[in-house]
């Protein structure tokens, strides 16, 4: 685990000049989290770590929100000097009138947030339209009850006609912006493409009266997650489950993979990944189905990314079948090019399966 040298030495002229190539002071000094992260990159480089900037900024957010309010009042001290010095070059410089001008149009473009979030409600409603998404009547909903939230939406239950459903929910608020509303049609439009027995059905969708948010309706999986599953085979600090049902959910997984990718559609496909991104998390959920908990469970975030780039992987459960093991290790392997392709897969599950079931294992 990284932890920045404290107190941190930082050079203020350089903290507030270095993000301009041509030396010239940049728009706004950086705030106490900005600072903290240049001093972990810092740190990481120091102990041999040179990662993508994407990843160490996610360790840094991590570490920064488990450090103690002693090191963010320093590192928020040093902000408020940040701003002091770059305030004083700015009127050396004459920058002075043209950033207070820059708040002015900031505070002006907050005025048209509300008009924004109707033109993107419109701006939704009109690709609805387009893609002949079927919308569903609000009042006609009954025992609407939050069952999950992700990063950009809230899932729940309700009953419609006295059958359940789940209900994904945009978080349409003043915050929306139009890149969002691109991924939730985006989804859409990947949803109207998909319907196969291993995947969530998409019923259609329906916007609230009140909030104006949008909503998807879905099938329910009414059986919980496949984590909440596996939660539920631990007995007395023991897991068990029978290697004919973990196969067969393998096999059921991988089928639906399948298809996405014979749809040309990548598993989270609202952000960039790749077929072979795809088989990695696959072979981590196979891992998991043997194990009970999700990988390296007993670390933090950052430092399950630190491990996964230094290519360390999880150590097979005793009582695994060799075959299976060996499977799972393929589709994780840090060359992507290794990795099995899903029929490759499919196969040696389906031999297993053949072989439990025979035994009756």
């Amino acid at each position: 685990m990284i932890s920045p040298k404290f107190p941190p030495t930082v050079d203020m002229i350089e903290l507030i000049s270095k993000k301009s190539p041509d030396g010239r002071i940049p728009a706004r000094a950086p705030n106490a989290f900005i600072i903290y992260r240049k001093v972990y990159v810092e740190t990481a480089r120091e102990h041999g770590y040179y990662l993508p900037m994407t990843i160490v900024s996610s360790m840094a957010s991590q570490s920064w929100e488990s450090a103690d309010e002693t090191v963010k009042a320093e590192y928020r001290r040093i902000a408020k000097e940040a701003l002091r010095v770059r305030n004083e070059m700015c009127c050396e410089s004459g920058r002075r009138k043209k950033t207070n001008k820059i708040k002015v149009l900031s505070y002006q473009k907050n005025l048209t947030s509300e008009k924004t979030l109707l033109e993107l409600t419109e701006f939704i409603e009109k690709k609805l339209k387009e893609l002949n998404v079927r919308m569903f009547n609000y009042l006609h909903f009954r025992e609407l009850k939050l069952i999950g939230s992700g990063g950009y939406a809230n899932v729940y239950s309700v009953k419609f006609y006295g059958k359940q459903y789940a209900v994904k929910s945009l978080r349409n608020t003043l915050r929306l912006e139009h890149k969002e509303a691109m991924s939730f049609i985006h989804e859409l439009k990947i949803l109207r493409e998909v319907s196969h027995p291993n995947i969530i059905k998409f019923y259609g969708v329906y916007k609230d009266p009140h909030t104006h948010n949008f909503m998807l309706i879905l099938q329910l999986a009414n059986g919980g997650t496949l984590r909440n599953y596996l939660e539920s085979k631990w007995k007395d600090g023991k897991f068990e489950i029978p290697w004919i049902d973990l196969i067969s959910f393998a096999i059921e997984i991988t089928c639906g993979l399948r298809f996405l990718h014979e749809k040309k559609i990548c598993h989270r496909d609202l952000i960039r990944r790749d077929e072979k991104s795809d088989i990695y998390s696959l072979g981590v959920v196979f891992w998991e189905l043997t194990s009970g908990t999700p990988p390296f469970s007993d670390s933090p975030n950052h430092a399950i990314i630190i491990k996964i780039s230094q290519g360390k992987r999880e150590t097979i459960i005793p009582g695994t079948p060799i075959d299976y093991a060996k499977l799972y290790m393929r589709c994780w392997d840090s060359e992507p090019e290794k990795r099995p392709t899903l029929e490759e897969i499919l196969t040696e599950l389906k031999s297993g399966y053949d072989e439990f079931a025979k035994k009756k294992f």
